[in-house]
């Protein structure tokens, strides 16, 4: 069936170093794109999203520069007892939509899995808070 979102939960997922600060999807969007519910319960929401993210660069050695830049995703309130983050691709991103720059080249991806504790910042004693979290790496070399 198709729902809603707006209907059903759903998890707050946020790109953690976003540029513009929008660090969720676009509100607009909730009303706009269906969320598919399969027989099993299991739910798959595709909402068409950009996202804009801040990446360092080091131009020390350009034209020759190599740069990882990537984007940070997790929840922004449930930790991993509520949100699990799973890779399911392996250890590379999907690049089968990427576009090409003339600027730069891909020179490589990957994908790193972290279970962050931010324990320190709670107020109870001796409980640990651990979030999951999920960057996607690109590599970028000057054409």
């Amino acid at each position: 069936i198709r729902q809603s979102p707006t209907q059903i939960w759903r998890p707050d997922i946020t790109l953690y170093n976003s540029a513009d600060g929008r660090f969720n999807f676009a509100e607009e969007m909730d009303s706009q794109v269906k969320v598919r519910i399969n027989f099993d319960g299991s739910c798959a929401w595709t909402p068409p999203v950009v996202y804009n993210a801040n990446c360092i660069m080091n131009l020390r050695t350009f034209p020759f520069d190599v740069q990882d830049c990537y984007l940070k995703f997790g929840s922004w309130t449930y930790n991993s007892n509520f949100i699990q983050l799973n890779l399911t691709g392996g250890n590379q991103s999907d690049i089968s939509n990427y576009i090409p720059s003339i600027s730069f080249t891909l020179a490589g991806n990957f994908v790193k899995k972290y279970n962050s504790d931010y324990s320190d910042q709670t107020t109870e004693e001796n409980s640990q808070i651990i979030y999951d979290e999920v960057e996607f790496h690109f590599i970028l070399k000057s054409l």
